[in-house]
């Protein structure tokens, strides 16, 4: 809701619910598709009174597309955008217990910061870790519930530092292993039928275990990044209070956080809504968001100077103000939201010169004329800088299918530009649409959509607006529990070239990315045991 973990935004991850009948059910999913791509699925559960049993495993592989793309040096070249990965998850529900194991192990085609192949631009990278977390849900009595979990994430990424015809470093890799520790325990009291509180704490560890390069076909020693060991502790307080009455609904709530490196925040969020009728309603939200830097942010030094954390890093915060209005008449559904928003301390990386700075102090308190170098990027907070815009989504619902249209507008002001001329809202589109239809009747299926970009600004040049067809194509079978999925799909059907301006580290020499028509075919097996 607030604090670190919510900064201008929220992702909710959700287990679909699968009953509440006892019984057993089980399901094998296997598929096929262009670029050697293959699937399976396997999940069961299993259900009896007050135990339940979820297990699903995931495999994914696929060679994917050729990708042309010459980088920000002006090499040509090309790479596989491929993927494979493997997924399980284990859920065990028994009364008011929860237990949750996830494993997860990807490989996959690196981009990174810098899309260079000096930079082993393409190369393989690989990810994985594994999630525990068990939750206790009880009921003290008819109004008063409580909430407790504690959480345990580990990561683990392996990834080159180097281009394939590196005549020494080929086989330079860096090696980043961390995990992250999390405990909450809320209280939920529904005093009335008009009025409710939640109140809480949380927990939150975060630890950086290592962060090395080695090349291992060399024999050097291993060079680490100043990341050995290093954590960030942080915790939380926070209420909510909701009152309903007539045709308003009202919440306001509160976080208190703190973290042992900087000051103690409270950040709050307020909502009003009116339904108006059965069929419209208005909502108006003004709320604050807090994120701390990160252990990155602060410590990380490379082992050539040539990137630095910040020690004296200040968290970002952002204030927002949002008035939404929802409609419905039969089947059309409108919803509209206008908002206006305010960031302070965007964290993002800049070039820092030492004939500028020469007394700049990096992450292991080295200063910058120390080091040999020219200059170094840097992370720094910006200046406090603001947007505002609207969203507008339409759906209606026809007898066998629906058409759709999402449109958004951003403008933001430029107070963070530093004088290098870059700032945060300089290179998105200010527009953006998209709107498609779907099609489904007798087992066939289609949808077609329509992806606008207004102009926008890359680093050395404009790119005039642009817009791409989608277009998919398939057909259902079914012969008793065996289900055939077939599927044709098409990503820009009329290979209009879209492009897309590179500009993570603001520097002249990045160039605009662009990507043209893509074609798959996929098959698809599913039975149901």
């Amino acid at each position: 809701m607030r604090g670190t973990n919510a900064y201008s935004g929220a992702i909710n991850l959700v287990l679909k619910d699968s009953g509440n009948q006892d019984g057993s059910s089980s399901n094998i999913t296997l598929g096929v598709g262009e670029h050697k791509g293959k699937r399976l699925g396997i999940n069961h559960r299993y259900k009896k009174d007050e135990f339940e049993l979820f297990f699903a495993l995931n495999i994914f592989d696929e060679d994917g597309e050729l990708e042309q793309l010459t980088d920000s040096d002006g090499i040509e070249g090309s790479f596989y955008d491929f993927r494979n990965n493997t997924n399980s998850t284990l859920k065990l529900t028994y009364n008011q217990h929860a237990l949750l194991l996830n494993y997860y192990e990807e490989q996959q085609s690196k981009l990174g910061v810098d899309p260079l192949y000096a930079k082993a631009l393409g190369r393989p990278q690989t990810l994985s870790g594994y999630l525990l977390n068990y939750n206790l849900s009880s009921s003290i009595n008819e109004q008063f519930n409580l909430e407790s979990g504690v959480s345990y994430d580990f990561n683990e990424r392996e990834f080159p530092k180097r281009g394939i015809d590196d005549p020494l470093d080929k086989d330079l890799v860096s090696i980043v292993k961390g995990y992250r520790f999390s405990a909450y325990s809320k209280g939920i009291y529904e005093y009335s039928e008009q009025i409710s509180f939640d109140f809480g704490v949380d927990y939150d560890k975060r630890v950086n275990l290592e962060y090395i390069s080695v090349n291992p076909t060399s024999g050097d020693p291993a060079v680490g990044a100043n990341l050995e060991d290093r954590e960030i502790d942080e915790y939380s307080l926070f209420t909510q209070a909701e009152y309903r009455r007539s045709k308003f609904t009202y919440l306001l709530g509160s976080r208190y956080t703190h973290n042992q490196f900087y000051d103690d925040n409270v950040s709050s969020r307020g909502t009003i809504l009116y339904e108006i009728n059965q069929r419209n309603s208005l909502k108006f939200i003004a709320g604050q968001s807090y994120r701390a830097p990160s252990s990155f942010e602060v410590f990380f030094q490379s082992a050539s100077n040539s990137l630095s954390g910040n020690a004296n890093l200040e968290p970002e915060k952002s204030t927002s103000i949002e008035i939404a209005y929802l409609t419905q008449f039969n089947e059309l559904f409108v919803q509209t939201v206008i908002y206006h928003a305010e960031y302070e301390n965007k964290i993002y990386r800049q070039r820092v010169f030492t004939l500028d700075q020469p007394n700049l102090e990096l992450a292991d308190g080295t200063l910058l004329s120390e080091t040999g170098r020219s200059s170094t990027l840097y992370y720094q907070n910006g200046n406090t800088f603001s947007t505002q815009g609207l969203e507008l989504e339409v759906k209606y619902r026809f007898k066998h299918g629906n058409l759709f249209s999402n449109y958004s507008y951003t403008e933001g002001n430029n107070n963070d530009d530093l004088g290098d001329d870059h700032y945060n809202f300089k290179y998105p589109p200010k527009s953006k649409l998209i709107s498609g239809v779907s099609y489904s009747r007798s087992g066939y299926f289609t949808s077609a959509i329509l992806t606008y970009y207004s102009s926008m600004q890359a680093v050395t040049e404009t790119i005039d607006a642009q817009s791409k067809w989608d277009l998919n194509f398939g057909y259902r079978q079914q012969y008793n529990k065996h289900k055939i999925r077939h599927v044709f799909s098409v990503k820009n059907l009329f290979d209009d070239e879209i492009s897309g301006p590179d500009y993570v580290d603001r520097e002249e020499t990045f160039q605009t990315i662009r990507w043209g028509q893509s074609r798959h075919i996929s098959y698809t097996f599913s039975m149901d045991i």
